[in-house]
């Protein structure tokens, strides 16, 4: 079965930031790239998110 990856939009509209604060994050550190391997670079310019470790950050977050 292939590993559920989702893309920066996805990412963006599900914690209700824009993608230019996901892509800070992903420069700067913080949000959900903090989690370990929960971000993939499937090309230099092309990120996506694992879904089941970006839960776990969502679940992390809400405690």
């Amino acid at each position: 079965m292939p590993e559920a990856l989702m893309t920066s939009a996805e990412v963006a509209d599900l914690l209700g930031v824009s993608k230019s604060t996901l892509s800070r994050w992903r420069t700067l550190g913080g949000g959900p790239v903090e989690v370990e391997d929960a971000l993939v670079w499937l090309t230099p310019t092309t990120p996506r998110y694992r879904r089941p470790l970006l839960m776990s950050f969502l679940v992390g977050t809400a405690a």
